[in-house]
């Protein structure tokens, strides 16, 4: 008779077993695997107008909508953007190189991306803290941090600079010393504090191809002041 038993019963324990295998599976899945931060790459759909590479800056918020601050001409409105693994991180949902410079990628895919106060650095896993947006001023040490630069630093040689482009004309930036690369565009300028938090100073939006160095930076404040954001902190 306890034969007849058998079968039924370690029919039920293989259905309870693989019943909380996909379980943890489906929680996995669902649970955010990735840590989005400033100083990550970038990449516009290809099927889109627009694709070129271009670096992360800042997580930022409207209300309870999050977004991806980067440089205004990384994309198209409406192009999705990918992460560094190719994986989907959301929409253009803002673009503009004049008044101030930003694009704006709003984070629609939460379950695979996780928004907080931090910038990526390239030579290690720890990434720093954003603690704020204190001003720096002329003279101070500034350092940006990208997947194709690493972190380099310099100094700020002028603010509120207006700068005059083939194609378009910047008005109120950064302007540093620091030498950057193409593939550089939209990453993050920051001070360290005594404590080696980040504070934002903006995002990378031209450069010069000659020495001495001179690249240009759109300022934190103004995009938050000019469009109503907020920047992640912690």
């Amino acid at each position: 008779m306890r034969k007849r038993f058998l079968p039924r019963i370690v029919t039920m324990v293989v259905a309870l077993v693989a019943a909380g295998l996909t379980g943890s599976l489906t929680a996995a899945a669902e649970a955010p695997s990735r840590p989005l931060m400033g100083g990550m790459e970038l990449n516009a759909d290809p099927t889109g107008p627009v694709h070129r590479p271009c670096v992360s800056a800042f997580n930022v918020r409207s209300g309870k909508v999050g977004y991806v601050l980067t440089h205004g001409a990384c994309g198209k409105v409406g192009q999705k953007v990918y992460g560094p693994d190719g994986t989907l991180i959301g929409t253009i949902a803002f673009a503009s190189t004049v008044g101030p410079d930003a694009a704006l990628v709003e984070v629609s895919n939460t379950r695979q991306w996780e928004q907080g106060p931090w910038i990526a650095l390239p030579e290690t896993r720890q990434p720093l803290t954003v603690a704020g947006a204190k001003e720096a001023p002329v003279g101070d040490k500034v350092c940006i941090s990208s997947p194709v630069s690493g972190r380099k630093c310099g100094t700020i040689t002028a603010r509120d600079r207006t700068v005059t482009l083939p194609d378009r004309t910047l008005r109120g930036v950064i302007q540093t010393d620091i030498c950057v690369r193409d593939g550089d565009r939209g990453a993050p300028l920051f001070t360290l504090d005594s404590r080696g938090r980040a504070h934002a100073q903006g995002h990378l939006v031209a450069a010069t191809r000659w020495y001495p160095c001179a690249s240009y930076f759109q300022p934190i404040n103004a995009v938050l002041s000019h469009y109503r954001l907020t920047l992640l902190t912690g």
